[in-house]
């Protein structure tokens, strides 16, 4: 089924209809975060400090070599891998990249953490790293140094060979000599200004590299371990709880957005183009003897009584015979309940009432076994029941309640004799608007005239009203009626 689009009305109606969902996510997640920081090994970190020597100054005035490359060389796989590979276990490059963190807390001072469920183990990482951070960095400029020397020798031999080449050229008397002396001493030239630069380059790495040896050690090995928080279980608690608040409300929107059974009075109402006529409170039986103890001696309370009346009211009835037709969806086991409470009402109030059922699904077979079992003797004072099987069959007192149980989604309407009044009952968040108009279409077909709504179990957070709007545009009102349903074929 397509998703709905939710708006803000309908998002918050749903958390509130579902509160224990999102409460059950919470509580799931506390209890999780409380397992979590229970079983899950404690980190223990330890620190080491290593002090650079001061980097020579650009003409800018800045350090020559930025201490954010220095972290960089520390979390490198050159210098982490080799002490990874003496660890007991051995730990991979991604692995140390999780234990060990390089972090500079001034512009010449590295500090080296590690990470380990054992205190030796955090030590031995932190101290590890840094002694591998210092000799890595000594190591490197001696082999930059090493390689400057040889690029010198090849640019000193280049310059002897073109020397040479000059000398001989020069004693020679040919034409074009002039031009090729030329040509020699040009190269002659460029080389002498690699030479420079190489000797440059030398004379920079030999002093950083001499500043080095002195300067970049290992100021403070890691000898105390930090044992974690005594917060570590509660924010594992509070993480956890919040979580499971996020789940749980996604859950809910999720759900409610694939959710197209209507709970509201006012969509009820449109969705099958007649008024809610009251709400009414359930009191769902499961089984033969639940429907027989319902029908002989629930016993309505002031408010059930009230908004019964109330019902009868708007239909027209009073103590004149009169049918009313309850027409209940298959499944829908609470709306099921409320004929029998009609029926118990009516009796209560003294009127002479005869409860009908019809046996034509298998969601009513309870009810109409209950109604059979009794074989419609009183079941108290002026109240009576009958299993529905020919209109004419049936003896009538002075208020009949027939109930007629039809299928959603392929209704169907059993002929069950004139009625005068019908009333569908169904309870809120049980039909789509689908159905709803889908059996509204087949009553219009089948001649029926529907007087209205009973909503069970509505919404507690519902204050719409259930009526139907028609607008007058010759009058330019809007005004509030039941809708009736007439045949037009």
């Amino acid at each position: 089924m397509e998703e709905q689009p939710l708006n803000l009305r309908r998002g918050l109606e749903a958390l509130r209809r579902r509160w224990h969902v999102v409460a059950g996510a919470g509580a799931i997640g506390m209890v999780v975060g409380i397992a979590y920081g229970l079983v899950a090994p404690a980190t223990v970190t330890s620190n080491a400090l290593v002090l650079l020597s001061p980097s020579p100054a650009t003409p800018t005035g800045e350090p020559s070599v930025d201490i954010g490359t220095e972290v960089e060389i520390a979390m490198s796989a050159g210098i982490m891998g080799p002490v990874g590979a003496a660890q007991h276990p051995v730990l991979s490059f991604a692995q140390m990249q999780q234990h060990v963190h390089a972090s500079a807390l001034t512009s010449n001072l590295l500090q080296i953490t590690g990470k380990s469920s054992s205190p030796a183990g955090a030590k031995a990482l932190a101290n590890g790293v840094a002694a591998a951070f210092v000799r890595g960095t000594t190591g490197s400029l001696a082999a930059v140094a090493d390689a400057l020397v040889r690029e010198r020798a090849q640019v000193q031999n280049q310059l002897s060979d073109l020397n040479r080449e000059i000398t001989q050229a020069s004693t020679q008397s040919a034409p074009d000599v002039a031009s090729l002396v030329t040509s020699l001493q040009s190269e002659q030239q460029l080389a002498q200004l690699q030479l420079d630069s190489v000797e440059s380059q030398l004379a920079q790495v030999n002093l950083s590299e001499s500043t080095r040896a002195a300067g970049a050690l290992v100021l403070q090995d890691a000898e105390t371990a930090v044992s974690p928080s005594a917060w570590r279980v509660p924010a594992f608690v509070l993480l956890g709880i919040f979580l499971g608040l996020v789940i749980g409300v996604a859950t809910v929107l999720v759900l409610a957005a694939r959710d197209h059974r209507l709970r509201r009075r006012a969509d009820v109402a449109h969705a099958i183009g007649a008024p809610v006529l009251i709400s009414a409170s359930s009191r769902a039986a499961r089984s033969q003897a639940e429907w027989i103890d319902l029908l002989e001696r629930w016993e309505p309370s002031i408010s059930d009584s009230w908004t019964i009346r109330s019902l009868l009211h708007q239909l027209g009835a009073g103590r004149e015979a009169t049918d009313v037709q309850v027409v209940v969806f298959d499944r829908d086991a609470r709306a099921m309940s409320f004929a029998p409470q009609l029926a118990a009402v009516c009796a209560a109030n003294g009127v002479p009432t005869t409860i009908t059922m019809t046996a034509n699904s298998e969601s009513g077979a309870m009810l109409a076994s209950a109604c059979e079992s009794l074989g419609g003797r009183r079941l108290r004072t002026k109240l009576s029941s009958a299993l529905f099987l020919e209109a004419d069959n049936v003896h009538l007192d002075k208020f009949r309640i027939s109930v007629v149980v039809v299928d959603p989604d392929e209704p169907t309407w059993p002929a069950v004799g004139k009625t005068a009044k019908t009333v569908v009952a169904v309870s809120a968040g049980f039909a789509t608007a689908e159905q709803l108009g889908g059996f509204a279409i087949y009553a219009l077909q089948s001649g029926q005239v529907i007087d209205g709504v009973v909503l069970v179990d509505p919404d507690p957070f519902d204050r719409t009203a259930g009526r139907v709007v028609s607008h007058e545009s010759d009058q330019g009102a809007v005004t509030e009626r039941p809708f009736v349903v007439k045949d037009v074929r």
